[in-house]
């Protein structure tokens, strides 16, 4: 069950690395990033507003907080 857990652990922080170089490029490069990193921003744009702000910082705060108990 270990096993299992490290490799969904590193499966959610590729693809949160993934979606946060996208966002990263998208802000850099602004219209010219291409149209797939463009859908990725806007689709993160819409998620992000369609939650409430309580929300967001209640889950940025436990994942933080989980990232940093098991990197301890």
């Amino acid at each position: 069950m270990d096993k299992f857990v490290t490799i969904v652990w590193r499966v959610i922080e590729l693809l949160f690395q993934v979606i946060l170089i996208l966002v990263l490029a998208a802000i850099l490069l602004g219209q010219e990033a291409g149209s797939a990193v463009n859908s990725v921003l806007a689709n993160a744009t819409a998620f992000l507003a369609a939650l409430p702000a309580s929300t967001v910082a209640v889950v940025l705060i436990v994942a933080a907080l989980l990232w940093w108990k098991r990197r301890a």
